[in-house]
C-alpha cells in the first residue's frame, strides 16, 4: 500500500494550532501516511518541537530570509518537488493563495482549515484597518473559496466568520446555526 503524502502549513509557534497538530500527530498511523510540516515562520517553539522530535515526520522550515515571499518561494518548490495527495493548511487568511500553489501544482484535496473565530488584532491605524476589513480579507476569502476543496473549523464560529456561506452550506451540511 502507498502511502498517502500530506504536507501541513503551519506556523510552529507556541500556540493552539501547533498543539492541535502535536495531539492529531500523536495518534497518526504513520504506516498510512508521510507527513511533511512546513513552519511559515521558520522557528519552532521548544515545546512544540520536543512532543515531535520523535515522529516519522519531516519538518521544512523557511531557509530564506524569513517574509511573505520567501515562503513563497519555498512551499513552491515543496510542490514542485514532491507529489503531495493532501496539503493542509492552517494558516488563516493565506490559505486561500497557499492552496492555489497546491491546486495549480496539482494536488488533488487541499484543505482549509480554520482555528479562530476572528480575526487577529493588530496595530492598525483606521485607514489601513478599512483596507484590511473591507477589500483584503474579502479577497482572501474568496481565495479560500476557489481553492479549497476541503473544509474543516473548530467551531461554528470560526466557519461563520471565515467561510463564506456558500462553502458553509456545501455539500448538504449547513454549519450554520
Amino acid at each position: 500500500m502507498t502511502k498517502k503524502k500530506v504536507l501541513h502549513i503551519i506556523n510552529l509557534g507556541m500556540n493552539g494550532k501547533a498543539v492541535f497538530l502535536c495531539n492529531v500527530l500523536e495518534q497518526t498511523n504513520f504506516s498510512k501516511y508521510d507527513i511533511t510540516i512546513l513552519n511559515f515562520w521558520g522557528k519552532t517553539a521548544a515545546l512544540i518541537a520536543k512532543r515531535l522530535e520523535g515522529l516519522p515526520i519531516r519538518i521544512v522550515v523557511n531557509r530564506r530570509k524569513c517574509g511573505f515571499m520567501a515562503f513563497l518561494s519555498e512551499l513552491k518548490q515543496l510542490l514542485k518537488t514532491e507529489k503531495f495527495d493532501v496539503v493542509h493548511s492552517h494558516m488563516w487568511d493565506l490559505t486561500g493563495i497557499f492552496l492555489g500553489y497546491a491546486k495549480w501544482y496539482g494536488v488533488p484535496v487541499r484543505v482549509a482549515h480554520r482555528h479562530n473565530s476572528q480575526k487577529v488584532a493588530g496595530r492598525y491605524n483606521p485607514i489601513k484597518e478599512f483596507i484590511r476589513d473591507k477589500v483584503v480579507w474579502n479577497i482572501l476569502k474568496k481565495a479560500i473559496e476557489l481553492n479549497a476543496n476541503r473544509y474543516f473549523a473548530c467551531s461554528n464560529l470560526a466557519v461563520n466568520w471565515l467561510y463564506t456561506s456558500k462553502v458553509a452550506n456545501r455539500g448538504g451540511r449547513n454549519y450554520k446555526q
